[in-house]
């Protein structure tokens, strides 16, 4: 049985108790003022209790640290320790995880984003998973995306259904999968702090900070797991990534921004064929905006886009194809959500 929060820092003087693993939850905030109680609220509800909690901010311009600072003076107990990061200018997601991952004392990381939700369970299921073997330093979860609000009526899709076979990839081909896409949704992660500092952190030079930190582990043999269970919540909303797909555009505004990923971390290190087909794609991309041709209520524009943008669509699935043995499909119908 599991020990309280107050079972674990009331302990009797001289008593031997067994704690369980530390795990640090950062939730990581840049003007999350309308969400980050949810997210908070999430993190004191959890049913595993050795936790420590961190808030790293990004110098928000709204009341988010206002916020942050009430609930956790009223909230503080519940945490064997709890903090507040701040800074004095804005410096990017990268950065603002890095200050929060690397002040944890925990053996495991949980991040989350100021507008997400942890499940009650989230970190119970994440250390019970991380027992099965002594390799696993990363694995990522399954997600629910809920469009504004985290009522069932909102619920839209679950994250990594589709990703889920990649759990029984290998490293390199994880690495050659994630050259096209990155995979694992960043607030579905869990990590030992000792591996995210072995890694060398975020990529503080670009602009995010989830693929390039996926493309670098598995490049270096680090395999990403797969706990095949929903752990978390993740709100779409104007302002989150996943919005920015859903809008009038035919593809998404951040394909400048992959492109510095892939300058940095992809070009000097994949196969010709893979070049061509990220280069072909690119260039359709960058066609499609300079002629202001991106949007997809122009219907027979949409459907050219989509045409010229079949090569690669194939490409990719023919890459999947030939993984396909590593699969076990019967565990698709498995998924705990």
């Amino acid at each position: 049985m599991q020990l309280t929060h107050k079972e674990i820092t009331n302990k009797p003087m001289g008593a031997e108790i067994t704690l369980p693993p530390l795990v640090s939850i950062v939730v990581v905030t840049y003007n999350s003022a309308q969400f980050v109680l949810e997210t908070l609220e999430s993190a004191r509800n959890q049913s595993y209790k050795n936790i420590e909690l961190i808030i790293t901010d990004d110098c928000s311009t709204d009341n988010t640290l206002e916020i942050c600072s009430t609930w956790l003076q009223k909230n503080k107990a519940e945490f064997v320790h709890s903090t507040i990061i701040t800074h004095d200018k804005n410096t990017g997601i990268a950065a603002n995880c890095n200050r929060g991952f690397t002040a944890a004392k925990g053996e495991w990381i949980k991040g989350i984003a100021g507008d997400d939700i942890l499940f009650p369970d989230c970190i119970l299921d994440s250390i019970e998973f991380s027992k099965i073997d002594n390799a696993i330093n990363i694995f990522q979860s399954l997600a629910k995306n809920y469009l504004d609000t985290f009522e069932e009526c909102n619920f839209q899709s679950i994250t990594a259904n589709k990703n889920y076979p990649y759990g029984h990839l290998t490293s390199k081909q994880q690495y050659e999968i994630l050259q096209y896409a990155s995979f694992p949704i960043a607030s579905a992660v869990f990590m030992k702090r000792s591996f995210f500092m072995d890694m060398g952190k975020y990529d503080e030079s670009l602009p995010l900070e989830d693929w390039p930190f996926w493309l670098k582990i598995t490049k270096r043999n680090q395999k990403i797991y797969q706990l095949n269970k929903v752990t978390v919540g993740y709100r779409i909303h104007n302002k989150s990534a996943f919005h920015q797909k859903q809008n009038k555009s035919i593809f998404s505004k951040y394909y400048l921004r992959d492109r510095m990923v892939y300058d940095k971390y992809i070009k000097g290190n994949c196969s010709k064929t893979t070049k061509f087909f990220i280069n072909y794609k690119h260039y359709i991309q960058v066609y499609f905006d300079k002629l202001r041709l991106n949007n997809k209520s122009i219907y027979p524009i949409k459907a050219l886009f989509y045409l010229l943008n079949k090569p690669y669509q194939y490409r990719v699935k023919h890459l999947l194809s030939t993984f396909e043995h590593q699969i076990n499909k019967e565990d698709l119908k498995n998924v705990e959500v």
